[in-house]
């Protein structure tokens, strides 16, 4: 970059595009890393960061520099004015990276794409995940397409909430899933979307995700729960943290069934490793980050915690409609053990009930999905129907039995 000051104005431009100096302008070598250049009472700082300087105008009144010439070198007092709050700006303050160094906390997102060292307890790499599976009869289609396909589904997750199901159908998807293998995650029904305040419907407010308003909405919640358990549920999807920590401490505390499991959703919208570790605090045995999250920000979060990553490979429309299938083996490589999540992007939205032809298809997509990771990934190996929910999972290191292989 370089500095031209013309007159009494000061200005900075790249030196791609800097306009031509005027004609009676001359190009100063001045020397790093600061320089003090004053002129009728103005004083103007160039710092070291800008590289390349050249002060082009007009010197002091009646100070001669002939081009190529060196001023002379400023005092240390002129180069570096004294701060009264902090003085010396590297003896007295810090870089973030510092302190996320000194903390232990990852310094930025894993560029290198380092390959995850973790399992399953299994010694899996990945499972399937089809979301939105919001009603019995989508659910058999879908069970019935993946047989057809020859294709393991590992867990299937209900997002409409306990409570706009009957015990009835309930108790018909928890049949199947015995009969299948497969672990049905449950979302619990009270959320903003179901509450009474309009606030969730402006834009502000959509801000607030699914999150639980006062204490008469968390008890209600923790109620949904207890009625889902009275029916066999063991697997439910969580959308607000202090629901997740009650739950966390009940489970501890014994209140709970310890087979009970919790995935955070990722309606809660967290994006960074720090902040999903307290999920993990908090008591989630899955966690399903924001949607969008690039690769090498998914890769520093597995570095961060323990518990099985949910990440999504396609979305339908109201979140973006993204189609991650390429990204499906390198996701698995970064992020195991994780579940791929696959299959919504059918339908039109996440809290939608759905029918039997939205089943086959998501059967259909989750597929697509699966032939990825098979087609350039073949060494990652998928759990088998019937593994258990990993309930406080802390994966197994099974670094050295796979190497890492080049990304795509």
């Amino acid at each position: 970059m370089q500095w031209y000051r013309t007159g009494h104005a000061c200005s900075l431009f790249p030196q791609a595009v800097a306009p031509r100096p005027p004609a009676r302008a001359r190009k100063l070598n001045v020397p790093l890393p600061l320089v003090m250049a004053q002129k009728e009472g103005l004083r103007v700082a160039f710092l070291k960061y800008f590289g390349s300087i050249a002060v082009v105008g007009d010197t002091e009144e009646g100070e001669k520099v002939e081009s190529g010439s060196r001023p002379t070198q400023p005092s240390a007092s002129t180069r570096h004015p004294p701060n009264p709050l902090s003085g010396s700006r590297r003896e007295h303050s810090l870089f973030g990276m510092e302190i996320l160094r000194k903390l232990g906390l990852p310094e930025q997102d894993d560029y290198s794409l380092s390959f995850s060292p973790h399992s399953f307890p299994d010694g899996a790499d990945f499972r399937v995940e089809v979301p939105v599976v919001n009603s019995f009869n989508t659910f058999r289609a879908l069970m019935k397409q993946a047989r057809h396909r020859g294709m393991t589904v590992n867990r299937v997750t209900e997002t409409v909430g306990l409570f706009r199901h009957t015990r009835e159908e309930l108790a018909d998807y928890l049949r199947l899933a015995a009969d299948e293998g497969i672990t049905t995650a449950f979302s619990v029904g009270p959320r903003a979307t179901y509450d009474t305040s309009p606030t969730r419907l402006t834009p502000h407010g959509s801000f607030l995700g699914y999150r639980l308003r006062g204490v008469d909405q968390i008890r209600r919640a923790l109620d949904d729960v207890l009625r889902g358990l009275e029916l066999g549920c063991r697997s439910f999807v969580v959308y607000d943290e202090g629901l997740l920590k009650t739950l966390g401490q009940a489970r501890k505390g014994g209140l709970l069934p310890a087979e009970t499991t919790f995935k955070a959703s990722a309606h809660l919208g967290y994006a960074n490793p720090i902040s999903i570790s307290m999920l993990e605090e908090l008591g989630a045995d899955s966690i399903n980050p924001v949607r969008d999250l690039p690769l090498p920000a998914i890769a520093a979060v597995r570095q961060h915690i323990a518990v099985p990553l949910d990440v999504h490979t396609d979305n339908p429309p109201s979140s973006g409609g993204f189609i991650r299938t390429y990204e499906a083996p390198d996701i698995v490589r970064v992020a195991r053990p994780v579940y791929l999540k696959t299959g919504n992007s059918v339908v039109g939205a996440h809290g939608q009930f759905t029918g039997a032809e939205d089943g086959e298809r998501m059967a259909d997509q989750a597929s697509i999905t699966l032939e990825m990771v098979q087609r350039f990934a073949s060494e990652f190996t998928q759990s088998p129907a019937g593994a258990p929910a990993p309930v406080n999972a802390v994966s197994t290191l099974v670094a050295g039995e796979k190497t890492a292989g080049s990304l795509r």
